[in-house]
């Protein structure tokens, strides 16, 4: 018998009343989560059912989505339409160990080379071989800045 069983007999309730989640999400309150994150985004219930038609087209409700699908929504509510590291306060603010002065050549050449900041997280993850910019080290910084200098050398 699991603690949680136990705790249900004590009050009389059998683990079959207890309710369901019949959704992608976990829990009761994953889902409870997420109409918090909407409102706090400003977005109606209708908007919400939007957002999904728009994502994912055939699924025009919460449940029709799965777990990964779910997931995303929540980001997307939460973070905004672009992802958190498409920004530029959150790049400045977490670029990783590398120094401050390494981080600001770097974005002084991604202006000279005229990059979107989407070109220069594909560029880092690339050359360093990490999944996010804030894995970024001092020696990964070092790589990049020489290989966005020999790309600028290059630049007529």
């Amino acid at each position: 018998m699991t603690n949680e069983e136990r705790v249900l007999n004590a009050h009389g309730r059998s683990q079959s009343s207890r309710p369901e989640t019949t959704g992608p999400w976990a829990h009761a309150r994953e889902l409870r989560r997420f109409w918090a994150i909407a409102r706090k985004a400003g977005v109606s219930k209708d908007g919400v059912h939007a957002i999904i038609e728009g994502h994912y087209p055939g699924k025009r409700r919460l449940h029709d989505l799965t777990r990964v699908e779910f997931i995303k929504v929540m980001d997307l509510l939460f973070h905004g339409p672009s992802s958190p590291s498409d920004t530029i306060p959150d790049l400045d603010i977490r670029h990783g160990a590398c120094a401050d002065g390494q981080w600001r050549k770097i974005r002084w050449l991604q202006r000279q080379l005229r990059w979107s900041d989407t070109h220069l997280i594909n560029y880092v993850k690339k050359e360093c071989g990490i999944h996010h910019v804030q894995f970024l080290t001092a020696w990964g910084a070092r790589a990049v800045i020489t290989g966005m200098e020999k790309i600028h050398e290059r630049q007529p």
